[in-house]
């Protein structure tokens, strides 16, 4: 009876460490977003509109895809090699960046996953929820080095004419960032 107890325990064992395996918690990888001068030409024009909006009625919103965020972002940094196959996702009320850095020799991924929000002087805010490079969380130095650069790169896409827009709320779902908002 020992004997049998100890097979069915060893097939348990085994049957939980090849599920353990094969069953990840962070679920499937989304697909890659391909990118395009095209999607490039499409926010273009997003921001255009929204800037003539503006200027003729006085509110617009602005919406964006990761197609269009994933493709600004690679060819904004063709010229910078240390990050390549820059991919953003926009779900839940996050941006979502993944990314490969180098640097002298070294190779490991970057994920960073930022909250964003409407604040009440007009600006978006930004929250850093999870910055990490390979396993190894990234320091409070880049983070502080990093967040103003993502706050300008977004509040730039909510300007008319040299004049800031007034954002009023910011919804970021299915793939998509929507920014509302009206003139100051």
């Amino acid at each position: 009876m020992k004997k049998l107890h100890s097979i069915y325990l060893a097939i348990i064992a085994l049957v939980i460490t090849v599920l353990a395996c094969n069953f990840s918690l962070a679920g499937p990888k989304p697909a890659p977003i391909p990118v395009s001068t095209e999607a490039v030409q499409s926010l273009q024009e997003e921001v255009s509109n929204a800037a003539q909006q503006i200027a003729t009625i006085g509110s617009a919103t602005i919406e964006i895809t990761e197609s269009q965020l994933t493709s600004a972002l690679a060819l904004s940094l063709q010229q910078l090699p240390v990050l390549t196959n820059p991919q953003i996702h926009l779900q839940n009320g996050e941006i979502q960046f993944t990314g490969s850095a180098s640097q002298a020799g070294l190779l490991g991924d970057v994920n960073v996953i930022l909250k964003v929000e409407a604040g009440q002087d007009c600006k978006l805010r930004l929250q850093v929820v999870t910055a990490k490079l390979g396993p190894l969380p990234l320091s409070e130095d880049m983070i502080s080095g990093f967040l103003p650069l993502a706050e300008e790169a977004i509040s730039s896409m909510a300007t008319s004419g040299g004049k800031q827009m007034c954002i009023d709320s910011i919804v970021i779902n299915e793939g998509k960032m929507v920014i509302t908002g009206h003139s100051q």
